[in-house]
């Protein structure tokens, strides 16, 4: 059963969501490895080769049951004895007099004092499919100050209602649902409008100047990580809740500067990409069928009683016809 639904998503070239089906086990040779960890949910599981995952394993931390560490972490270099001296630059203090009273205060007018510089404001670019279209086009969405988000719920929520948007009334037709998450180059194809042209990529580059992310080492496995989390979260944004880890970890464009609008001009974002789902395959079928045995009836008690064979042959047309009309384009379109 898994060794043919693995050939059906090999042969439609993406992932599918079997539910409400079991998952499919993709744990088929003893060279691969299958790492999993829990979500509120739900157990979120990745396949990968031995290879990788040695390569993984040796950026890992390990951590107790109750959160924890393991090993011990520094964070900050040690802190050395710090010997008190007089400092010449007490000579700049002046004193300046206030108000008739005559009252004194001591004034520092140095001039090298740091002031804080303001934080940046940090935007997330997601590249959206417009599906039904041939070639499918591909438009760019930002999600602004996406740091002030307060947890990877708020960052889910806002994801599905951008891609909701972009998809439109159609989304109602689609037997499809994200299944994977690309982190991506993209280029803008014109200096007006949104639509970019997009290359998926399996690390980023080091430095990536303009844009600050925390994907960690190897990045192409982080990377499959990641998306296999977005699109549970998308499925269940409450998972989010309380975490701000999906946040910290993807590509940001620190504004400003904006993204350059002009044709050609580069950047980097994500883009989810879409499977087929058998819940909605399945839900068009009832409803075709419920629809169809609504004309039987109809044709049964208005037109003749006793004429099964023609009571049924516009059932088998009607359903023959949406499957087609709804499934051919999603087939040939990827």
């Amino acid at each position: 059963m898994d060794e043919a639904r693995i050939r059906i998503e090999y042969w439609l070239g993406c992932g599918v969501d079997w539910s409400p089906l079991r998952p499919v086990e993709y744990l088929r040779s003893s060279q691969q490895v299958k790492i999993s960890w829990k979500r509120p949910s739900r157990e979120l599981f990745a396949v990968i080769s031995r290879s990788k995952f040695e390569e993984y394993i040796r950026a890992c931390m390990p951590f107790r049951r109750d959160g924890k560490p393991m090993l011990p972490t520094i964070t900050h270099p040690p802190q050395l004895p710090i010997t008190p001296r007089i400092d010449s630059s007490f000579s700049a203090l002046s004193e300046t007099t206030l108000g008739d009273r005559g009252e004194g205060i001591l004034v520092n007018e140095r001039s090298d004092v740091e002031v804080p510089k303001p934080k940046k404001q940090l935007d997330l670019h997601l590249c959206v499919n417009k599906q039904w279209e041939d070639p499918v086009p591909t438009f760019l969405n930002e999600l602004h100050s996406i740091q002030e988000y307060t947890s990877d719920e708020e960052l889910y929520l806002e994801l599905r209602r951008r891609m909701r948007h972009a998809e439109g009334w159609r989304r109602l037709l689609s037997w499809k649902s994200c299944r994977d998450v690309d982190f991506v180059e993209f280029f803008l194809v014109r200096a007006t409008g949104k639509k970019v042209y997009t290359r998926a990529i399996t690390a980023l580059p080091d430095p990536l100047p303009g844009y600050e992310h925390g994907v960690r080492d190897p990045h192409d496995i982080s990377m499959k990580l990641a998306a296999i989390d977005i699109v549970a979260g998308l499925e269940c944004p409450a998972d989010g809740r309380e975490r701000r880890d999906m946040i910290g970890m993807l590509p940001k464009k620190q504004v400003p500067p904006s993204l350059e609008r002009k044709s050609g001009a580069q950047g980097w974002g994500i883009r989810p990409r879409y499977g087929f789902a058998v819940w909605k395959f399945v839900l068009w079928i009832l409803l075709t069928q419920i629809l169809g045995f609504g004309i039987v009836a109809f044709w049964l008690v208005y037109v003749n009683n006793g004429d099964l064979q023609n009571a049924f042959v516009p059932l088998t047309f009607f359903t023959s016809l949406v499957m087609i009309v709804l499934g051919l384009p999603q087939v040939v379109l990827k």
